[in-house]
Order: C-alpha cells, then structure tokens, then sequence
C-alpha cells in the first residue's frame, strides 16, 4: 500500500511539474539587438520558480523572473496564479512598477499565510538602450558591462509580493551599453 500511495503521489507531482513547465514560455521572444537565453530547473518535481516575456508595445519587451517561497504543489499552484495575474493585466505600458503592485494586490486578496513571491520585473526598450525595472524583495540581477566590471542592479526594491496589500513599487532604470550582459535568477543557482 505504501509504494501504491507512493507512486500515485509521485505521478501526481510529476503531472503538476509538467503543467507548470507548459506555463513558461515555449520560446524566447526576437528582439532586435537584443540576445537571450534561459535555463530552468526545478530542485524538486515542481516548485515556485518563474519567468516569462510580455510583449510591451512600441518595441519595448517585458522580463519578469520570480520564486514562490516553499516547494511542491503549493509554491506551484501560486506560479500558476502569478502567471494568470499578469497575462490578465491590461495597462502593462505602465511599466513593471504597475505590474507587480497589481499582483501583489490580487496575490493579498488571496489571503495566502505561508506563501509570498519575490519578483524582478525589468522593460527592455532595445532602441533606447535602457532597462526600466522594478523589484520586489527578489535577487539583484547582474550587470557586466562591456567595458569591464560586474555588479548588481541596484535600487527600485520593495518587499515580496502577497505580504502588505498597501506596498507601493517604483520604476528604476538604467542605460544598457552594446555586449552588456545581464543575468537574472532566482536564489536556487546562489
């Protein structure tokens, strides 16, 4: 009875996973200029890591890369919603600020006591060589310039999403030079 309840668990996990990697992009957006790559793997059979592209309007390409705190169905089942959130979000020309502060509403209207999101969202405007972003309580991404040095994107940062209702986000924004590189992740690679 034990390995039958197993086994039936096992494949349940397995069908969530799978569920949840068809909620990610099948494939990268093309934008001019612009050079992209992802990699993901989950530590468990499914868990709360999260990225997606929005296309913004005007030639401008929306990033977002997010974790859902815990592991398993749950932090799996909250992607899911975030996902739904954001697609659902019709004013996204208002910037990454706007996006994440409608789903840290929606994700408190929820009432979730042990699950929270962190969140990067980033605009990249190709034409203007700019990166317009904001943070909510996730990892800094990595900038090395082309011109040498590395460090972390800094400033627009808030807490996670689904904590306060009230919690307000900001826009940052920085210059991107040509061959600069940046790297978003979620605490799992650290």
């Amino acid at each position: 009875q034990v390995r039958e309840l197993n086994a039936r668990l096992t494949s349940q996990l397995e069908e969530i996973a799978q569920i949840q990697r068809s909620l990610l992009p099948e494939q990268l957006p093309r934008i001019p200029g612009v050079s992209l790559a992802a990699s993901y793997l989950t530590s468990n059979e499914a868990g709360g890591d999260y990225y997606d592209f929005f296309d913004m309007g005007e030639g401008r390409w929306g990033i977002i890369v997010a974790d859902v705190s815990g592991h398993g169905a749950g932090a799996a089942t909250v992607m899911a919603m975030l996902q739904t959130i954001l697609h659902g979000f019709e004013e996204r020309s208002r910037g990454p600020a706007a996006m994440l502060a409608h789903a840290n509403r929606e994700l408190c209207r929820k009432r979730f006591e042990s699950n929270f999101v962190t969140a990067f969202m980033g605009v990249i405007d190709a034409d203007r060589r700019t990166l317009t972003f904001s943070n909510a309580g996730h990892n800094r991404p990595e900038l090395r310039r082309a011109a040498g040095g590395v460090s972390q994107i800094e400033g627009a940062a808030s807490i996670p999403l689904g904590i306060m209702d009230e919690t307000e986000f900001e826009n940052g924004r920085i210059e991107l030079a040509p061959r600069d590189t940046t790297v978003l992740y979620t605490d799992g690679i650290t």
